[in-house]
């Protein structure tokens, strides 16, 4: 299986490496964060990087689903779907090759902040444990986001269908984590959203505070978006 699952992410990594403008779009999203968070740094007159791991979120949001749109609803669009699975290659395959390789492109797109870093670092030094942390914090987060992105993508042959599906919904998920959202729910209510929300549960990574729970919590989320999009794809394909 996993010899198939590796060919199927070369494919997307080659599909985002050997053109222009995915190189581009990365870039552009970084520079963009970057612009932002010092502005207000230079304002503030302090390096705090939470302000740019939130600023990063937002983009992500936006982001991630522009990436993960066409995963699935461009292929079965253009009826690539159809030869796809007619070879020997299982739901389960294409979901986490494309996964992978989506993933795999997003890490790059994280790579790009160590440029900043290293000149934050020069201005008031960090400390990089709490930097590691935080990366890896929103490394889950990407991923998460990334799940949820791909579900969307296999429930529609539309990807602005998808884009706009997965964008709202990641919004309203970092919105359950904000103070001023959950103080106007009941008790029951706040802690759902604080229990679902990712943002709430990344808090602790940009604290340098690696908890077991929260580990856990991204991992499952990550496996039932992914096993729901298989569902999704072996129901679409007996209609």
């Amino acid at each position: 299986m996993m010899r198939k699952v590796l060919a199927i992410a070369k494919r997307e990594i080659a599909f985002y490496f050997y053109g222009t403008s995915a190189w581009m779009f990365a870039g552009i999203m970084i520079l963009l964060s970057s612009w932002l968070y010092l502005d207000s740094l230079f304002i503030g007159g302090q390096i705090n990087l939470y302000s740019f791991w939130s600023i990063l979120i937002l983009i992500f949001s936006v982001f991630i689903p522009a990436i993960s749109m066409n995963l699935i609803a461009e292929e079965r669009r253009k009826g690539a779907w159809e030869n796809l699975v007619s070879a020997p290659i299982s739901e389960r395959d294409l979901v986490l090759g494309k996964y992978l390789g989506a993933l795999s492109y997003i890490s790059y797109s994280l790579l790009l902040t160590l440029p900043l870093l290293l000149i934050l670092n020069k201005l008031g030094g960090l400390e990089w444990g709490i930097v590691i942390s935080s990366l890896l914090g929103i490394f889950l987060m990407a991923a998460s986001y990334l799940a949820l992105g791909l579900l969307a993508s296999s429930m529609t042959r539309s990807g602005i269908v998808a884009f706009l599906i997965s964008m709202s919904l990641l919004l309203v998920n970092n919105l359950s984590g904000e103070a001023f959202f959950l103080g106007k729910l009941p008790l029951w209510a706040k802690k759902i959203f604080s229990f679902i929300s990712l943002f709430k549960r990344s808090e602790s990574f940009f604290l340098g505070v690696i908890d077991i729970k929260d580990l856990i919590f991204f991992g499952s989320w990550i496996s039932v978006f992914l096993i729901l999009s298989v569902i999704v794809l072996k129901s679409k394909d007996r209609e």
